[in-house]
């Protein structure tokens, strides 16, 4: 089992702290780690108070369904799963074969093998035939064209390709230059931190949204604070201390992206720009050391983006 701590604070900037109510103000473009960026990507599609129409969404129903049309007519695809093949992107997969036959999204699998996805479709198809209508893409790293084919083609990208250090930035690049949304499940920081340094002003440009670490990496803890948060509905000073406690097998994919995180960990403690915090109100990160806690035994702090990714929401929310 493998234990990870991190307390995240929210502190007042002079006087009493106003409430540290957590909303959505306007749907995100360019580079967007923090949690709004993932509440507007990840409940789009699920009847959620996120959802487009529902109280903690910027945009109507009828301004997204003109936004989705708009697309719709311009692009092939509504959704390619990138490194559908993998252990992680086989159960992305499944998730939207079960949904296929009650969905009108247009869905299509993609990575360097045809064969292999094409076996993977057929998988799919013995249990939910409606998955027959899923297209099969083949895109590398190694042909870029492919890649810039693929992003034309579709509203988003989503990746489950790891590492995203080495497999992630030149799909990024294809996806901003054609105004192709991105969404990815890494928990690789270098790689966060590169999107931001590299592509967020041109994101912002072709108006698309490139939100990252919608995985395991960050979405119990971002989401976990900031639910937590607005349920307290609190008066004063807010302190969250966040506890994983978790055993099982990992992926090939995600043990070369945890040793590759393990062997940046002076990149991955290193300070990066963060998002401005809103009007009177600082947030600040607590230094978390191994200690014994009465009700999780011992604990230890990792180094790894969930503390970072937490902390801008905080300040951006």
């Amino acid at each position: 089992a493998m234990t990870k701590a991190g307390p995240h604070q929210a502190a007042p900037a002079g006087g009493d702290v106003p409430v540290m109510r957590a909303h959505l103000g306007s749907a995100p473009r360019g580079v967007s780690f923090q949690g709004v960026g993932r509440l507007v990507a990840s409940e789009m599609l699920r009847g959620s108070r996120a959802a487009p129409g529902g109280p903690d969404c910027p945009l109507t129903r009828g301004e997204f369904e003109a936004t989705v049309t708009a697309m719709q007519a311009e692009r092939e695809f509504d959704l390619v799963i990138y490194g559908a093949t993998g252990f992680t992107g086989g159960l992305v997969a499944d998730y939207f074969a079960q949904r296929a036959s009650r969905s009108s999204l247009r869905v299509a699998l993609a990575g360097r093998n045809a064969e292999k996805l094409s076996a993977l479709r057929e998988r799919l198809c013995t249990s939910h035939p409606a998955a027959a209508d899923f297209a099969v893409v083949t895109a590398s790293t190694g042909e870029p064209e492919s890649l810039d084919s693929m992003a034309s083609r579709t509203r988003l990208v989503l990746s489950t390709a790891g590492p995203f250090v080495e497999h992630g930035p030149p799909v990024v690049a294809a996806c901003v230059e054609h105004g192709t949304h991105w969404l990815d499940i890494t928990g690789e920081p270098k790689f966060v931190h590169g999107l931001l340094k590299e592509h967020h002003a041109r994101a912002v440009e072709k108006n698309c949204m490139v939100v990252s670490c919608c995985g395991f990496d960050s979405i119990p803890h971002d989401l976990g604070a900031f639910f937590a948060v607005r349920e307290l509905d609190a008066e004063g000073p807010v302190q969250v201390d966040g506890f994983i406690q978790f055993e099982g097998k990992i992926s090939g994919g995600t043990w070369n992206s945890a040793l590759g995180a393990i062997g940046d960990v002076r990149g991955s403690l290193a300070k990066h720009p963060r998002a401005e915090a809103g009007e009177g109100r600082r947030v600040r990160l607590g230094a978390g050391k191994l200690h014994r806690d009465a009700e999780f035994g011992w604990v230890a702090p990792m180094p790894t983006i969930d503390p970072e990714i937490v902390l801008r929401s905080a300040a951006s929310l």
